[in-house]
């Protein structure tokens, strides 16, 4: 199981070198909530999606639920010095 919770730094998000080597190998998404991003592996990202939308009872709700927490969801990948850059949304 892969969770940071991290703080985010003039655009980008600076991992250490112990959460560096914890991530290799994943697949790692990125949740954007500023002033916080959370960053965890593709299981965490789908166990949180489901949670998530089982918080709704319709089927619209979910369908907005689902739009509003994919919308935030990128999938990264950190640079060799560890930093993260945060995807250009609109």
């Amino acid at each position: 199981m892969l969770r940071f919770e991290k703080r985010i730094k003039e655009g980008k998000i600076i991992l250490s070198k112990k959460e560096r080597k914890r991530m290799e190998g994943e697949e790692i998404f990125l949740l954007l909530f500023p002033p916080k991003a959370i960053l965890m592996n593709r299981e965490n990202w789908r166990k949180n999606l489901q949670r998530y939308l089982s918080q709704h009872e319709n089927k619209r709700d979910k369908r907005r639920a689902c739009k509003f927490f994919c919308a935030r969801s990128h999938k990264v990948e950190p640079d060799k010095s560890g930093e993260i850059l945060l995807p250009q949304t609109q």
